[in-house]
């Protein structure tokens, strides 16, 4: 949100508050989620979220809501999840337009900013006025879309193995521990190999870690 806030969008942070305001104004959000080290995400900012007339629009009819991807894993794996539903694809920035419930409808991935820019053939302002029109003209499309793909969310999370609310178990923090350290870069720092996107999550977790009393010599 920080990196945001110079944007001309009016950025809500995940809250309550952004959904109320969704439902009184009878609004879709549309939620970005991203990191700060993905090249594309600061592409998309520069190209779309600092362009004048994209964040009028997006201010005029939608709910902005920015979500750090490693602030907030939880959400990002759920609406990523409604990307790879969707378009049997994912990866960030990740544009997602949910109704004022939460409930996501469609999503995307990086977009650029208008029709033929970087060959593709629509832009972000055509995605925006398009499903703008489509949530104020045919709602009950809209909520079909929602409720099929929420059956469907639900369904691959009574099969992930990922569902389990149980806390992982020791051998498998001791194993994530040893991936980390054997995969680690002395030079450069992070992991080995490319591409270099650093995370702050391998580090928060070894730190964690070790203050737990886990294996405390081997850092």
């Amino acid at each position: 949100m920080l990196q945001h806030a110079h944007n001309p969008i009016d950025w809500r942070p995940w809250s309550n508050e952004a959904f109320a305001q969704a439902r009184a104004l009878n609004r879709p959000i549309l939620l970005s989620i991203g990191y700060s080290t993905c090249h594309w995400c600061h592409v998309m900012e520069q190209e779309s979220f600092e362009d004048m007339e994209i964040a009028r629009f997006i201010n005029e009819h939608y709910i902005a809501v920015m979500v750090d991807r490693e602030e907030r894993p939880d959400i990002d794996s759920l609406y990523m999840r409604a990307a790879l539903l969707l378009n049997g694809k994912g990866g960030w920035p990740l544009t997602v337009w949910l109704r004022p419930d939460g409930t996501p409808f469609y999503a995307e991935t990086y977009l650029p900013p208008r029709d033929g820019d970087r060959g593709m053939p629509m832009g972000l302002l055509s995605y925006l006025r398009i499903v703008s029109a489509t949530y104020e003209s045919q709602p009950e499309q809209i909520e079909q879309f929602a409720s099929q793909l929420s059956q469907l969310l639900q369904q691959s999370t009574r099969h992930s193995p990922d569902s389990s609310t149980a806390l992982p178990a020791a051998a498998s923090l001791a194993q994530a521990a040893q991936y980390y350290q054997q995969n680690s870069d002395p030079f450069y720092g992070g992991l080995e190999g490319a591409p270099k996107f650093p995370s702050g999550l391998p580090l928060r977790f070894m730190l964690r870690y070790y203050l737990q009393g886990q294996d405390p010599g081997k850092f």
